[in-house]
């Protein structure tokens, strides 16, 4: 895998902040032979976290790795804030 490879691979995952090895491969065009390869090494260095998730399509059992950048926090989700009570 070329180097420029692997700053698009990092790139679409700062992008995004989360992805599935499949949806890294099919947007960058790298094999995902190599996304995986490149994904262990990010996570040796501490740059993103990964999990292997299993989810299922129409019935379809799609298991895949999971990258997330190391550090972020998706912001909460809109709706109603419960309030402090006061006193």
């Amino acid at each position: 895998m070329a180097a420029h490879d692997q700053a698009a691979v990092l790139a679409c995952i700062r992008k995004h902040h989360e992805r599935l090895d499949f949806e890294i491969s099919a947007e960058t065009g790298a094999p995902l032979a190599a996304v995986r390869q490149f994904g262990s090494e990010l996570v040796a260095k501490g740059a993103v976290i990964a999990c292997v998730v299993t989810r299922f399509n129409d019935g379809e059992r799609i298991d895949a790795s999971l990258y997330r950048v190391a550090g972020y926090v998706p912001p909460p989700a809109p709706g109603r804030r419960s309030r402090p009570a006061s006193t």
